[in-house]
């Protein structure tokens, strides 16, 4: 086993712990107002999500029919034969 393998085994391992040390003590001070925040963000969340996800269909049907490939067999090459 390298000791790259195992630093990284334990930053996989510390990092979410370090996470939740620093942001479960700031939940918890804020009392009653953690859970709108919570639900401001996930809903913020899924809104860029979603909008995100219709741009880039958006973009993807302004694009893709412009792009100049080939659609017909007579413009392929011909595959080398066998030998």
């Amino acid at each position: 086993v390298t000791v790259r393998f195992i630093l990284s085994e334990l930053i996989n391992f510390c990092v979410p712990l370090n996470i939740i040390g620093f942001i479960a003590p700031s939940i918890t001070r804020l009392g009653r107002t953690a859970s709108r925040m919570l639900g401001i963000a996930l809903l913020c969340a899924y809104v860029s999500t979603i909008l995100a996800a219709v741009l880039s269909m958006a973009a993807g049907y302004g694009i893709i029919p412009r792009l100049s490939v080939v659609s017909e067999a007579e413009g392929l090459r011909e595959l080398p034969e066998v030998v």
